[in-house]
């Protein structure tokens, strides 16, 4: 697999993961209500903690808000999504803040939370990939 790969499929499963979502809901780094709470840029990065080594495995990953998104009913819609693809879900969505983790059968992983009002972020990351197989990366959009 290379970067582009990696990027293209996570990307994908962000899309498809809204598309079960109400009309008008959108990814975004910045939520209007948190503006100062932004989530991180999409990122290629080490596989492992290690900080002493620059070229091993590494993995795409991103994570964005739900913005416009009804919070704990929108987190049960992706549940029942990633069910209906048959993918492993952790579901912890009944506890006080809210999540469920996703894992495809090749390691692709999508993680929805709710933050302390009940305001619904979606991350995804790839399995890792070789060093090596870090190719050109175009830039990174949202919808």
């Amino acid at each position: 697999m290379t970067s582009t790969q990696a990027q293209d499929r996570s990307m994908d499963a962000l899309e498809q993961s809204l598309s079960v979502l109400p009309a008008g809901v959108r990814l975004d780094r910045v939520h209007p209500e948190f503006p100062w709470a932004q989530l991180g840029f999409a990122k290629f990065e080490p596989c492992y903690d290690d900080n002493t080594t620059i070229d091993g495995p590494h993995r795409f990953s991103a994570t964005f808000w739900v913005v416009g998104s009804d919070g704990r009913a929108d987190l049960t819609l992706l549940i029942e999504r990633w069910t209906q693809w048959g993918w492993a879900v952790d579901d912890r969505s009944e506890q006080r803040l809210g999540s469920a983790r996703a894992t495809s059968s090749d390691d692709y992983r999508l993680v929805a939370r709710l933050n302390e009002d009940g305001k619904l972020s979606l991350g995804v990351s790839s399995p890792c990939f070789p060093f090596e197989n870090l190719d050109n990366v175009r830039a990174i959009g949202h919808r």
